[in-house]
């Protein structure tokens, strides 16, 4: 966050604009009426989380995709984090083992392994800390990688693509990122 925001307020981002400015006051907002419902001590904790999190990518992709191909390639390079993680996904579906965080838990400290199950199959979960959020981070890519990715593309091709996505999201067999698959499917149709 402090390299972007360096680079932004310093002018590398193309020049400040009124959505910037808008962003930091919300984040501000957040951080006065987290205070004054909570005490300082959890404002200035959730108040920073929450900054991080809400500015962090706003920077990022304000100072490092300034273009459409520099869009064209975060879409692919999501894609293909997602098709990496399908095999892995199926895996744990099927099987409940979560191979790839218990890999990580050998090199570091990860959150714990969840077993929620539905239709006889695991929730994935994946690397992240629940199943809601894997089938979320999925889920929102099924629109860009359609339009951005399936771009002059043959039918076949673009739903080849939004299939890794609708499948990978369905395995977090959860139903917020499978309404918002549904809903995207609908702007796109």
């Amino acid at each position: 966050v402090l390299p972007c925001l360096y680079k932004w307020a310093s002018g590398g981002a193309g020049r400040l604009r009124f959505a910037d400015f808008t962003l930091l006051l919300y984040c501000f907002w957040c951080f006065v009426s987290l205070c004054a419902v909570h005490g300082v001590s959890q404002g200035l904790q959730s108040g920073g989380i929450q900054f991080i999190e809400t500015m962090g990518p706003y920077l990022l992709a304000r100072c490092y995709i300034r273009s459409a191909e520099d869009y064209y390639r975060v879409t692919r390079l999501f894609y293909c984090v997602i098709l990496f993680l399908m095999p892995f996904a199926f895996f744990e579906a099927l099987t409940g083992e979560n191979i790839l965080l218990d890999l990580m838990r050998h090199m570091l400290t990860t959150h714990p392994n969840l077993h929620d199950t539905r239709w006889g199959l695991r929730r994935v979960q994946s690397v992240v800390e629940h199943p809601i959020l894997f089938g979320v981070i999925c889920g929102a890519m099924l629109g860009p990688v359609y339009c951005v990715l399936g771009y002059a593309k043959t039918a076949p091709k673009r739903y080849a693509k939004a299939a890794v996505i609708a499948t990978t999201t369905f395995l977090s067999m959860s139903s917020g990122p499978i309404s918002g698959l549904f809903a995207q499917i609908v702007l796109i149709a």
